[in-house]
């Protein structure tokens, strides 16, 4: 009642001050106040003195159930939560159809921390919340348009759920959720992966930052997008950072869906843009399908601008044996100090443009067993392959590049640079390709004869790759500006510039800038690598 003579008083409002509303904003909206501590869930919730002390849909600690709130009213489109900064909260929040309506794209449901009331971040803590399997701590459920911000980078915190950290799953792969953004969050120490998405289309993830805590049971994990029947689509993850997820960092042999930073399956049209995956235990992102077959085969993957270092892999795709198209792109990418930059296995079709593979036991691995249902399709252009020796106590091969098997593999590389490591009081590297390691072992060396760069040399002859591309054989090095400090910008003494190809593919318009943001030119020579040549200012 107290709602619907709120919402006419607004609406006689506006008619007095017709054209004062702002543009695509619900006017009759409501602002609804959270304080844990001095709120009063018997009250309208309507003023920061007349707070509500638990928002709607707060479940009991017990987990049976929601809390006992006379005060609550059902909030929808346009309406906006307001938590106190400072706050902790103990409860397992449910945004649901049983307080929450659905938001609309002009009209979004918005749950805010707000930074003008109180200070510090807003933590939903939970130590004393009972969960059931699979549960998590805050869950949006089959609600469209919903706006989680807080406001400032870990504005929210959802911490020591013993189960899921925060979770939003829609109806159906058919009927999905629609419209989340989650903005501005940390996620630390939960027992299962800390953020889920599930059954969403158009959604976006930004500023959010995860930090597993080195938990290591078999569902821990980072951020997982997709699943099973659960698949998703048109989502955007921007800025985001995973890291400790697993107990011991890069040391995950692989066949497990586990302690990973960043995790997709069973969905198409997922951008991940300037991410970072590091000390994971499992790789830093991956990509596939689940369950044979597949209900939605994994498709139009984008990584624009990332960066994995110190996992089991750096990046990694595959598709199995079934049909359907799987294209993933990687640009301006870089993987370092992890086993493989790079995991390319069984049936997909990769594309790693302007990339950076640096300092990892292998480059890139490449597998491609004998398929019926589909080829192994991988384009490698204007990427560094930088000095990938790095000691391994699961592999004796310190390639650059290694393709393990080739009965199904497609390969196009040229217009990369290959370096090997010369450093002092330590042997060369020895090998930077080995072609078909699964059953003959075909290696190239750093050397005259067989190193890449040239139609005349082994590599070419036998394979028809890398006539353009550099290496130190030749003493074209990379020059960077400190890679000591892993700053991988080229100096005006780099061998980069000018030397790559360039790439037209209306799929990938982010393949025009560098990350650096400089635009890349359209037609003549671009630099190999993920940054464009800038002469320093003095």
């Amino acid at each position: 009642m107290m709602k619907s003579i709120i919402r006419a008083v607004l609406a006689a409002a506006l008619v007095l001050s017709a054209g004062l509303a702002a543009p695509g904003r619900d006017s009759c909206a409501a602002v609804y106040y959270v304080d844990p501590v001095g709120g009063d869930d018997a009250g309208p919730g309507l003023a920061q003195d007349r707070a509500w002390q638990h928002l709607p849909g707060s479940y009991r600690n017990d987990n049976r159930g929601y809390i006992a709130a006379p005060g609550w009213t059902k909030i929808e489109a346009g309406d906006v939560i307001k938590i106190k900064s400072g706050s902790t909260i103990t409860n397992k929040l449910l945004v649901g159809p049983d307080w929450y309506a659905n938001g609309t794209p002009s009209a979004p449901i918005r749950i805010t921390r707000d930074p003008e009331w109180g200070s510090g971040p807003v933590t939903f803590d939970g130590c004393s919340q009972a969960l059931a399997r699979y549960d998590p701590m805050f869950f949006v459920w089959r609600r469209d348009y919903v706006i989680v911000d807080g406001a400032t980078p870990a504005g929210f915190c959802i911490q020591n759920s013993r189960s899921r950290g925060f979770q939003a799953t829609g109806a159906s792969e058919a009927v999905k959720m629609a419209g989340l953004v989650v903005k501005n969050m940390k996620v630390f120490n939960s027992i299962e992966f800390n953020v889920n998405v599930q059954r969403s289309d158009n959604f976006l993830f930004e500023d959010v930052e995860i930090d597993g805590n080195r938990q290591n049971g078999s569902f821990s994990g980072g951020f997982m997008i997709g699943d099973n029947t659960y698949g998703c689509s048109n989502g955007r993850v921007i800025g985001c950072r995973s890291y400790n997820n697993g107990d011991v960092p890069g040391t995950s042999a692989g066949g497990t869906n586990t302690w990973i930073g960043f995790w997709v399956t069973n969905s198409t049209g997922i951008t991940f843009k300037r991410c970072s995956a590091h000390h994971n235990k499992g790789n830093g992102f991956d990509a596939g399908v689940v369950s044979d077959p597949p209900s939605v085969v994994t498709d139009m993957i984008k990584y624009i601008d990332c960066e994995a270092h110190d996992n089991s892999n750096g990046f990694s795709c595959n598709l199995d044996d079934i049909g359907g198209t799987a294209r993933f792109w990687y640009i301006n990418c870089i993987a370092r100090a992890n086993g493989a930059g790079w995991t390319i296995y069984q049936g997909p079709s990769a594309c790693v443009y302007n990339c950076l593979t640096a300092l990892n036991t292998w480059g890139i691995y490449i597998d491609a067993p004998p398929f019926r249902n589909r080829q192994t399709v991988v384009d490698i252009k204007n990427t560094i392959f930088y000095r990938n020796d790095r000691a391994n106590p699961n592999t004796s091969h310190p390639w650059d590049l290694w393709t393990h098997q080739t009965a199904s593999l497609v390969l196009a590389s040229d217009y990369n640079l290959f370096e090997e490591r010369r450093a002092p009081g330590r042997a060369p590297q020895a090998t930077c390709i080995g072609w078909n390691g699964a059953e003959v072992s075909d290696a190239y060396r750093y050397d005259a004869a067989s190193a890449p760069g040239s139609r005349t040399r082994t590599w070419h002859k036998n394979h028809g790759q890398d006539a353009h591309s550099l290496c130190s054989v030749d003493g074209r090095r990379a020059r960077f500006a400190s890679a000591a400090s892993k700053d991988y910008r080229p100096t005006a003494r780099s061998s980069l510039i000018g030397k790559g190809l360039p790439i037209d593919d209306p799929l990938i318009p982010e393949i025009y800038r560098d990350r650096d943001g400089r635009t890349r030119p359209a037609s003549d020579p671009w630099d190999i690598g993920p940054y464009a040549y800038a002469p320093r200012r003095r």
